[in-house]
């Protein structure tokens, strides 16, 4: 591969979200509130744009992130690298305040979008990443897509799953989403606070960039010998 099919091999669209499932209630997260419990400032605060389509559903736009609630699920969103510590920190800064919300899940996703050289799309890709106990063959210009669950390498009872496939927002490109989730059944049975999870995503979100490091290299080292 040349040198510049191995730039635009290094080319892409990334994304994380982190999700809360539970028992929400959209109206309450507007941007008095998100300033008042010090999780905005004034200055990210008026800049926000808000969309409550109906008392189910709230979107809000707030630097260059999004955060959308509905009845069962919260979740933050960013397309910028440089906003991913903050989307965690405002789930985290939220729901302290929260602290009595049900919460029996959370989730950590992240997305990436690869433009690759043209043809290279076609090629079967081989990924291994022994440390994660992870392997599995994808060929990514065939519809069909490629998803591999597994134990959690750093939470009992939680799961990492990465999925492989072409790619829709990059013409001829390969997508690979990196999920990390835990369910916490025994707050649901008893409709807990949310300090149980908390506690997980914390655990989750530790180590979490690595994890997805690590994937992400082999998938890219791959790619660079086809």
């Amino acid at each position: 591969m040349t040198d510049s099919a191995r730039e635009d091999a290094a080319t892409e669209l990334t994304s994380l979200s982190v999700a809360l499932f539970g028992f929400f209630n959209p109206p309450i997260f507007d941007q008095h509130w998100f300033v008042a419990q010090s999780v905005f400032d004034v200055q990210e605060a008026s800049a926000a744009e808000t969309d409550v389509r109906d008392s189910h559903l709230l979107l809000m736009t707030v630097s260059d992130m999004v955060l959308e609630v509905s009845a069962d699920r919260f979740a933050a969103y960013s397309s910028d690298p440089t906003r991913f510590d903050r989307i965690h920190e405002i789930v985290d800064r939220t729901f302290a305040v929260l602290e009595h919300t049900p919460v029996w899940a959370v989730g950590i996703q992240r997305e990436h979008h690869f433009a690759l050289p043209e043809g290279v799309a076609r090629a079967v890709l081989s990924m291994v990443s022994p440390e994660l106990g992870l392997e599995f063959v994808v060929g990514p210009g065939v519809t069909d897509a490629v998803s591999v669950q597994l134990a959690h390498p750093a939470r009992e009872g939680a799961h990492l799953r990465v999925e492989v496939e072409s790619s829709e927002e990059v013409s001829g490109g390969l997508y690979v989403g990196i999920i990390e989730e835990a369910e916490l059944p025994e707050a649901r049975a008893a409709s807990r606070g949310c300090a149980g999870a908390l506690a997980a995503l914390d655990e989750l979100w530790e180590g979490s960039e690595g994890r997805a490091e690590r994937i992400l290299g082999a998938i890219k080292e791959r790619i660079k010998s086809v």
